[in-house]
């Protein structure tokens, strides 16, 4: 597993039996996706750095780690949770008091995804066109990507 989360995956009983391995850093004077983010509007500038860093992510990834697999992990992010004091769904912006275009940003992983698809002929976990619900109870709490348990079962086979 390569993340940037070690902080986050602590929560998960799993993760003990993970060996935490050296922290890769990106040197500064580089410009990075994390700085590409701060112009979200401009989608070209961002896409444009952001498939230069993947580009490079992808070569290394076969230089250093050859017999080592990507996987795209096409789920998308949901604004449905249900709220049992309710008994109805109810939408993850509201209660966190957010103001996401998920359209937008579901759209922009779209075309993300089918760019490394393509271009690497990785293989990818499709969710396929099922609304999934986000779960309130998740141990890293209620977002956009913390679907209920349910939800994952088709796919942890």
């Amino acid at each position: 597993m390569i993340t940037n989360k070690v902080w986050q995956f602590k929560k998960i009983n799993i993760y003990k039996n993970f060996e935490i391995g050296k922290a890769i850093s990106i040197p500064k004077e580089e410009q990075s996706i994390l700085k590409a983010w701060t112009l979200k509007r401009e989608e070209r500038t961002f896409m444009r750095v952001w498939k230069n860093n993947v580009d490079r992510f992808v070569r290394w990834m076969q230089e250093q780690l050859p017999n080592c697999k990507i996987v795209i992990n096409q789920s998308r992010f949901t604004n449905a949770y249900y709220d049992e004091d309710k008994g109805e769904i109810c939408r993850i912006t509201d209660k966190l008091n957010h103001h996401y275009d998920l359209d937008r940003l579901n759209r922009i992983w779209s075309e993300m995804d089918a760019y490394v698809i393509e271009k690497y002929g990785v293989r990818s976990i499709a969710f396929g066109d099922k609304k999934y619900l986000a779960d309130p109870n998740n141990p890293w709490g209620l977002f956009y990507l913390h679907f209920e348990h349910c939800s994952l079962s088709g796919f942890s086979r």
